[in-house]
């Protein structure tokens, strides 16, 4: 599990994330679609993926928690990837890993 100052294995959780956005959106919606997640809008310029994973990539840190909040109230997550994205967030007995995120 990921400890508080360690936000590498939440961001390899949500590496899904690119893909999804490119698989889902067109190219006029993707930096609305980004944007609602939390992620900086993504270069004009490229395919889906290449903007989507620009996006992706240029999240800091500080923000990585709430991206990950706003990925989980979609609702519309494969169990895979929800779980992942939950084991990381959140200790084997419900408690959020990372300050400032709350609790589930």
């Amino acid at each position: 599990m990921a400890g508080s100052t360690d936000l590498t294995t939440l961001r390899k959780a949500l590496d899904f994330l690119p893909r999804r956005l490119s698989e889902s959106a067109t190219h006029a919606k993707l930096a609305a679609d980004c944007d609602a997640l939390g992620l900086p809008t993504p270069p004009s310029e490229g395919t889906k993926y290449r903007r989507a994973l620009a996006s992706f990539v240029a999240v800091p840190d500080s923000a990585l928690v709430e991206v990950a909040r706003r990925v989980m109230a979609t609702g519309s997550l494969p169990v895979k990837e929800r779980i992942g994205v939950e084991d990381e967030l959140w200790g084997p007995e419900g408690i959020c890993l990372y300050s400032g995120a709350g609790a589930a």
